[in-house]
Protein backbone atom coordinates (compact mmCIF):
# COMPACT_ATOMS: atom_id res chain seq x y z
CA UNK A 1 0.00 0.00 0.00
CA UNK A 2 1.11 3.26 -1.10
CA UNK A 3 0.98 4.73 2.58
CA UNK A 4 1.94 1.99 4.84
CA UNK A 5 5.39 2.82 5.48
CA UNK A 6 4.64 6.41 5.98
CA UNK A 7 3.59 8.38 8.91
CA UNK A 8 0.31 9.61 8.79
CA UNK A 9 -0.13 13.09 9.27
CA UNK A 10 -2.88 14.79 12.11
CA UNK A 11 -4.37 18.18 12.42
CA UNK A 12 -2.21 19.62 14.82
CA UNK A 13 1.24 18.13 13.11
CA UNK A 14 -0.17 19.41 9.98
CA UNK A 15 -1.74 22.65 11.21
CA UNK A 16 1.77 23.57 13.28
CA UNK A 17 3.60 23.55 10.18
CA UNK A 18 1.45 25.75 8.22
CA UNK A 19 2.02 28.54 10.68
CA UNK A 20 5.31 27.51 10.85
CA UNK A 21 5.98 28.91 7.53
CA UNK A 22 2.98 31.23 7.65
CA UNK A 23 1.19 29.32 4.95
CA UNK A 24 -1.90 31.45 3.24
CA UNK A 25 -1.07 34.70 4.80
CA UNK A 26 1.13 36.33 2.54
CA UNK A 27 4.19 36.63 5.45
CA UNK A 28 6.88 34.86 2.54
CA UNK A 29 8.99 36.58 0.96
CA UNK A 30 7.19 36.31 -2.53
CA UNK A 31 8.25 32.31 -2.58
CA UNK A 32 5.34 31.46 -4.51
CA UNK A 33 6.26 33.51 -7.43
CA UNK A 34 9.87 32.53 -7.54
CA UNK A 35 8.65 28.36 -8.60
CA UNK A 36 7.42 28.89 -12.52
CA UNK A 37 3.96 28.05 -13.53
CA UNK A 38 2.52 26.37 -16.82
CA UNK A 39 2.22 29.30 -18.47
CA UNK A 40 6.08 30.66 -17.21
CA UNK A 41 8.36 27.87 -16.72
CA UNK A 42 11.53 28.19 -14.71
CA UNK A 43 14.63 26.78 -15.84
CA UNK A 44 17.79 25.55 -14.37
CA UNK A 45 21.09 26.73 -16.45
CA UNK A 46 23.77 25.72 -13.29
CA UNK A 47 25.62 22.11 -14.03
CA UNK A 48 25.05 19.24 -12.00
CA UNK A 49 26.81 18.56 -8.86
CA UNK A 50 28.25 22.42 -9.24
CA UNK A 51 30.64 23.64 -6.62
CA UNK A 52 31.08 27.52 -5.84
CA UNK A 53 32.59 29.10 -2.83
CA UNK A 54 31.61 26.14 -0.77
CA UNK A 55 28.38 25.63 -1.86
CA UNK A 56 26.93 22.57 -3.53
CA UNK A 57 23.85 21.72 -5.63
CA UNK A 58 22.75 17.57 -6.31
CA UNK A 59 20.62 18.29 -8.97
CA UNK A 60 18.45 15.32 -9.96
CA UNK A 61 18.12 14.35 -13.57
CA UNK A 62 14.35 14.91 -14.21
CA UNK A 63 11.62 16.73 -12.12
CA UNK A 64 9.29 14.34 -9.90
CA UNK A 65 6.16 14.51 -12.00
CA UNK A 66 8.67 12.81 -14.78
CA UNK A 67 10.33 10.41 -12.17
CA UNK A 68 6.83 9.31 -11.34
CA UNK A 69 6.57 7.95 -14.95
CA UNK A 70 9.70 5.47 -14.92
CA UNK A 71 9.75 2.02 -13.82
CA UNK A 72 11.90 2.30 -10.72
CA UNK A 73 9.94 4.75 -8.77
CA UNK A 74 9.69 4.01 -5.50
CA UNK A 75 11.91 6.72 -4.12
CA UNK A 76 9.69 8.98 -6.58
CA UNK A 77 6.40 8.09 -4.67
CA UNK A 78 7.40 7.98 -1.43
CA UNK A 79 8.63 11.59 -2.24
CA UNK A 80 5.30 12.45 -3.50
CA UNK A 81 3.66 10.79 -0.64
CA UNK A 82 5.37 12.95 1.86
CA UNK A 83 4.26 16.30 -0.38
CA UNK A 84 0.83 15.50 -1.03
CA UNK A 85 -0.66 13.01 1.67
CA UNK A 86 -1.11 16.05 4.39
CA UNK A 87 -2.09 18.51 1.57
CA UNK A 88 -5.27 15.44 0.71
CA UNK A 89 -5.61 15.01 4.23
CA UNK A 90 -6.32 18.62 5.06
CA UNK A 91 -9.11 18.48 2.06
CA UNK A 92 -10.53 15.81 3.75
CA UNK A 93 -10.71 17.96 6.85
CA UNK A 94 -12.27 20.59 5.10
CA UNK A 95 -15.08 18.33 4.28
CA UNK A 96 -16.18 16.85 7.96
CA UNK A 97 -13.89 13.43 7.20
CA UNK A 98 -13.03 12.33 10.33
CA UNK A 99 -9.50 11.28 11.39
CA UNK A 100 -10.23 7.27 10.14
CA UNK A 101 -12.64 8.54 7.10
CA UNK A 102 -9.73 10.97 6.07
CA UNK A 103 -7.10 8.16 6.03
CA UNK A 104 -9.28 5.95 3.80
CA UNK A 105 -10.36 8.43 1.70
CA UNK A 106 -6.48 9.53 1.12
CA UNK A 107 -5.30 5.85 0.16
CA UNK A 108 -8.35 5.36 -2.21
CA UNK A 109 -6.81 8.80 -3.73
CA UNK A 110 -3.60 7.55 -4.20
CA UNK A 111 -4.62 3.95 -4.96
CA UNK A 112 -6.06 5.97 -8.49
CA UNK A 113 -3.04 8.06 -8.78
CA UNK A 114 -1.54 5.25 -9.18
CA UNK A 115 -3.03 4.33 -12.58
CA UNK A 116 -3.85 7.82 -13.06
CA UNK A 117 -0.89 10.49 -12.19
CA UNK A 118 1.68 8.53 -14.94
CA UNK A 119 -0.56 9.64 -17.66
CA UNK A 120 -1.01 13.20 -16.41
CA UNK A 121 0.39 15.59 -18.89
CA UNK A 122 1.46 19.10 -16.66
CA UNK A 123 0.39 21.07 -19.69
CA UNK A 124 -3.23 20.37 -19.91
CA UNK A 125 -5.82 22.34 -18.00
CA UNK A 126 -6.93 22.01 -15.55
CA UNK A 127 -3.92 22.17 -13.29
CA UNK A 128 -2.45 19.37 -11.30
CA UNK A 129 -3.72 21.16 -8.16
CA UNK A 130 -7.65 20.95 -9.55
CA UNK A 131 -7.16 17.42 -11.02
CA UNK A 132 -6.11 16.62 -8.21
CA UNK A 133 -8.73 17.14 -5.56
CA UNK A 134 -11.30 16.37 -8.11
CA UNK A 135 -9.97 13.12 -7.92
CA UNK A 136 -10.59 13.54 -4.17
CA UNK A 137 -13.79 14.96 -3.75
CA UNK A 138 -15.23 12.64 -6.41
CA UNK A 139 -14.05 9.77 -4.07
CA UNK A 140 -15.30 11.71 -1.13
CA UNK A 141 -18.75 12.03 -3.08
CA UNK A 142 -18.95 7.87 -4.10
CA UNK A 143 -18.07 7.15 -0.37
CA UNK A 144 -21.04 9.22 0.79
CA UNK A 145 -22.99 7.61 -1.76
CA UNK A 146 -22.60 4.07 -0.33
CA UNK A 147 -23.09 5.74 2.67
CA UNK A 148 -26.51 7.48 2.06
CA UNK A 149 -27.90 6.62 -1.07
CA UNK A 150 -28.42 8.45 -4.67
CA UNK A 151 -26.14 12.28 -4.80
CA UNK A 152 -29.31 13.89 -4.67
CA UNK A 153 -29.32 12.66 -0.98
CA UNK A 154 -25.98 14.18 -0.37
CA UNK A 155 -25.49 17.45 2.01
CA UNK A 156 -23.19 19.04 -0.29
CA UNK A 157 -24.71 19.74 -3.74
CA UNK A 158 -21.46 21.87 -4.55
CA UNK A 159 -18.87 19.07 -4.27
CA UNK A 160 -17.58 19.44 -7.34
CA UNK A 161 -18.19 22.74 -7.62
CA UNK A 162 -16.92 24.94 -4.87
CA UNK A 163 -13.02 24.77 -5.60
CA UNK A 164 -12.50 28.14 -4.32
CA UNK A 165 -13.89 28.30 -0.96
CA UNK A 166 -11.12 29.58 0.43
CA UNK A 167 -8.82 31.61 -2.21
CA UNK A 168 -6.43 32.99 0.30
CA UNK A 169 -5.89 29.99 2.45
CA UNK A 170 -4.81 26.40 1.49
CA UNK A 171 -7.42 25.88 -0.63
CA UNK A 172 -6.71 28.03 -2.93
CA UNK A 173 -3.81 28.75 -6.02
CA UNK A 174 -1.93 30.70 -3.34
CA UNK A 175 -1.92 28.99 -0.18
CA UNK A 176 -1.62 25.44 -2.04
CA UNK A 177 1.71 26.86 -3.62
CA UNK A 178 3.04 28.00 -0.34
CA UNK A 179 2.17 24.95 1.19
CA UNK A 180 3.80 23.53 -1.60
CA UNK A 181 7.18 25.29 -1.97
CA UNK A 182 7.80 25.41 1.95
CA UNK A 183 7.37 21.27 2.08
CA UNK A 184 9.46 20.65 -0.81
CA UNK A 185 11.98 22.44 0.65
CA UNK A 186 12.46 20.42 3.91
CA UNK A 187 11.80 17.38 1.88
CA UNK A 188 14.89 18.62 -0.36
CA UNK A 189 16.99 19.52 2.64
CA UNK A 190 19.35 16.28 2.73
CA UNK A 191 20.07 17.18 -1.33
CA UNK A 192 22.29 20.99 -0.46
CA UNK A 193 24.94 21.53 1.38
CA UNK A 194 23.46 22.76 4.68
CA UNK A 195 24.50 26.48 4.72
CA UNK A 196 23.02 26.82 1.23
CA UNK A 197 19.78 25.34 1.97
CA UNK A 198 19.72 27.48 5.43
CA UNK A 199 20.28 31.04 3.60
CA UNK A 200 17.56 30.06 1.40
CA UNK A 201 15.37 29.32 4.51
CA UNK A 202 15.86 32.11 6.09
CA UNK A 203 15.88 34.41 3.70
CA UNK A 204 13.14 33.70 1.48
CA UNK A 205 10.62 31.31 3.70
CA UNK A 206 11.03 33.10 6.82
CA UNK A 207 11.97 36.52 5.26
CA UNK A 208 14.92 37.90 7.48
CA UNK A 209 16.88 40.05 6.12
CA UNK A 210 19.77 39.01 3.70
CA UNK A 211 22.52 40.65 5.70
CA UNK A 212 20.98 38.90 9.69
CA UNK A 213 21.29 35.35 7.25
CA UNK A 214 24.58 36.03 6.24
CA UNK A 215 26.11 37.50 9.19
CA UNK A 216 24.38 34.26 11.35
CA UNK A 217 25.83 31.58 8.57
CA UNK A 218 29.24 33.19 8.24
CA UNK A 219 28.81 35.01 4.61
CA UNK A 220 27.93 38.14 2.85
CA UNK A 221 24.87 38.80 1.86
CA UNK A 222 25.77 38.02 -2.46
CA UNK A 223 26.49 34.61 -1.08
CA UNK A 224 23.08 34.57 0.67
CA UNK A 225 21.06 35.39 -2.56
CA UNK A 226 23.56 32.62 -4.71
CA UNK A 227 22.51 30.22 -2.41
CA UNK A 228 19.00 31.08 -2.52
CA UNK A 229 18.75 31.45 -6.11
CA UNK A 230 20.78 27.44 -6.54
CA UNK A 231 18.12 26.27 -4.13
CA UNK A 232 15.34 27.89 -5.73
CA UNK A 233 16.28 26.62 -9.38
CA UNK A 234 16.39 23.24 -8.19
CA UNK A 235 12.45 23.74 -6.44
CA UNK A 236 11.53 25.16 -9.93
CA UNK A 237 12.91 21.96 -11.33
CA UNK A 238 11.46 19.43 -9.21
CA UNK A 239 8.28 20.87 -9.12
CA UNK A 240 8.09 21.62 -12.68
CA UNK A 241 4.03 20.29 -13.53
CA UNK A 242 2.76 20.34 -10.21
CA UNK A 243 2.37 24.17 -9.77
CA UNK A 244 -0.23 25.66 -11.70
Amino acid sequence: MVLGSQQLPNREEFYGKAADTSIGTGKQRGIAGKVGTRSSPATCHYPVNEMHEGFSVYTTPVTLLQRLRQPQSDAAWNRFVELYAPLLFHWAWQKGASEADAAELVQDVFGVLIETLPRFESNSSPGFRSWLRTILLTRWRERQCQRVGPPHSLAEPDLLTSSEEDPGGILGEQGYRQYLIASALRLMKTEFEDRSWKACWEYIVRARPAREVGAELGINVPAVFLAASRVLRQLRRELAGLVD
